[in-house]
C-alpha cells in the first residue's frame, strides 16, 4: 500500500509540473494533419480545436502551426458574435505571434522577426487596440531588429503614422526622431519599389497629417 501511494503521488506530481506535456508527439502529429487539412479548405471551425491542442502542447513541432493558426484566428476574430469572443481570439492571436517568434524566428535560415512582429502590430491596429504606444513599440521592435523582413507597405506606413500621432500628443516621440523615422521609411519604400504607394508621402497626404504647419 505504501508503494502504491508513493507511485500514485509521484504520477500526480510529474504531470502537474509545468512544461511536462500529457499529449504525445504522435497525438500532436495527428492533430497537425487534421487542422492543416481543414484549414486548407478554409474550414476553420473544424481546424480550431486540433490546432489549439498542438500549439498548447507541441509549440515547436512545425511552422505550419503558426502559419495556419494566423488564418484560423483571424477568421474567428472576424466572425466573433460578441466582443468577449473577439477579445479572446485576439489575445490568442497576439500571444501566438510571441510564440512564433520564440519557436520559429527563422525560415529556411532567413530571419522572420520583422515579419512576425509587424504582423502583430497590424493585428492590434486592425482590431481596435487603443494603446498607440504599445503598437508603435511593436512596429519599432520589428523594424529595428529585422527591417529586411518588415516589408508590408501598409504596416510600414502605419508605423510612421502611429509615431506621428504619438508626437502630436506630446508623448514618446521627439521631432528629431520623427524626421529620422520618416527618412528611414521613405528609403525603405523606395527600396521595395512598391506599387501600392510610390513613396510614403502619398499615404501621409491621404491621411492629411504631414503638413509643415502641424509640426512647426
Amino acid at each position: 500500500m505504501i508503494k502504491f501511494n508513493f507511485f500514485r503521488n509521484l504520477f500526480f506530481v510529474l504531470f502537474s509540473i509545468p512544461g511536462i506535456s500529457q499529449v504525445s508527439t504522435n497525438e500532436c502529429m495527428e492533430n497537425l494533419s487534421i487542422f492543416a487539412e481543414s484549414a486548407k479548405i478554409k474550414n476553420y471551425q473544424a481546424a480550431y480545436e486540433p490546432w489549439k491542442l498542438v500549439i498548447d502542447n507541441c509549440p515547436k513541432l512545425n511552422l505550419a502551426t503558426y502559419q495556419f493558426g494566423e488564418r484560423i484566428l483571424k477568421d474567428f476574430i472576424q466572425k466573433s458574435a460578441n466582443d468577449n469572443d473577439k477579445v479572446k481570439y485576439l489575445n490568442e492571436l497576439l500571444n501566438m505571434y510571441d510564440s512564433w517568434a520564440e519557436n520559429f524566428p527563422n525560415r529556411k535560415g532567413v530571419n522572420q522577426i520583422g515579419k512576425i512582429f509587424s504582423s502583430k502590430g497590424q493585428a492590434m491596429l486592425d482590431n481596435g487596440i487603443e494603446d498607440k504606444s504599445l503598437i508603435y513599440d511593436t512596429f519599432d521592435f520589428a523594424f529595428v531588429n529585422d527591417s529586411s523582413s518588415f516589408t508590408n507597405p501598409k504596416s510600414l506606413a502605419y508605423y510612421f503614422i502611429t509615431g506621428y500621432e504619438l508626437y502630436k500628443s506630446g508623448t514618446k516621440i521627439e521631432l528629431e526622431d520623427l524626421f529620422e523615422k520618416y527618412e528611414e521609411l521613405t528609403e525603405k519604400f523606395q527600396l521595395l519599389k512598391t506599387n501600392i504607394s510610390k513613396n510614403l508621402d502619398v499615404i501621409l497626404k491621404k491621411r492629411r497629417i504631414w503638413h509643415t504647419s502641424d509640426i512647426f
